[in-house]
């Protein structure tokens, strides 16, 4: 069975910690955010490098190891 090739990601509303989607698609976040695909991967970055505050906390969900 080939392994899913999609990133996952879990987006967080910074100024209340709650979940807008959890392990999804950039489509599902974007939609889930109601931006760009642009948007949301400038939205990425920002998270990653901490390099400004959002209002959008987005994290790369970890792969499961899955045995073969």
């Amino acid at each position: 069975m080939p392994k899913n090739q999609y990133k996952r990601y879990s987006v967080y509303d910074r100024k209340t910690d709650l979940p807008v989607v959890i392990n999804g698609t950039t489509s599902e976040c974007m939609r889930g955010m109601g931006v760009s695909r642009a948007t949301f991967y400038c939205y990425v970055t920002h998270t990653r490098h901490g390099t400004r505050k959002c209002k959008y906390e987005i994290y790369e969900d970890e792969e499961d190891e899955e045995d073969e």
